[in-house]
């Protein structure tokens, strides 16, 4: 990758739309007042400046996703999360590209990591929905909004796989994505947003 000052992540990403700069709350992209930047560690580029929601924004936001959240059947959301992880691979090229940006790190290094955090993802889908076969039950657990903290070592991976369970069962869960690396986390918000899954059922506030 070139190590440009002036490098433009937008001019390499052929899916324009999976960069997004504000946070993803309730299906809504939030702005704010505040922002901060986003660099390539390896380059020292910038590659983009991202909303910082005040503590009170935050409440405001979360408070009335939690308001509007409308739970779906169990069958139903696994089948968007399905559709959710399908698109994921589909633009797993666009992903790679981003994490390799945000990260400062190899295109084979990223790719490792899309293609790792793919494969569990739909191996965590499969075991849940062959426990749902097998139990010819359906669960209702308690809904809860559950906050997971991001890692900046391997941001994508511990954004779909740590989040994918708890998805699973129904939670609303708020990613807080690792301030060096957002932007991956952020596209998946995107893929989400376009695979139709359930509003609020996934968040992302930097």
């Amino acid at each position: 990758m070139s190590n440009n000052n002036n490098f433009n992540i937008h001019s390499l990403i052929p899916i324009e739309s999976l960069l997004k700069n504000q946070a993803y709350v309730g299906g809504r992209w939030i702005d704010s007042c505040q922002q901060f930047t986003v660099t390539n560690p390896r380059s020292l580029s910038g590659l983009a400046k991202v909303a910082d929601l005040p503590a009170e924004q935050r409440q405001q936001v979360l408070a009335a996703c939690r308001k509007a959240f409308a739970p779906v059947s169990q069958e139903h959301r696994y089948q968007q999360i399905g559709a959710w992880v399908d698109n994921i691979e589909r633009c797993q090229n666009a992903l790679t590209l981003i994490l390799s940006q945000e990260r400062g790190c190899s295109w084979d290094d990223a790719q490792s990591e899309v293609i790792e955090a793919i494969s569990l993802a739909t191996q965590q889908l499969q075991v849940a929905s062959e426990k749902l076969i097998e139990s010819h039950t359906i669960s209702h657990p308690e809904i809860n909004t559950v906050h997971l903290t991001g890692n900046a070592d391997t941001p994508f991976m511990s954004a779909l796989n740590d989040a994918m369970p708890l998805m699973l069962e129904g939670q609303l869960v708020v990613l807080h994505p690792d301030r060096k690396t957002p932007l991956s986390s952020l596209a998946l918000a995107v893929i989400a947003e376009q695979s139709g899954l359930v509003a609020g059922s996934f968040n992302i506030i930097p």
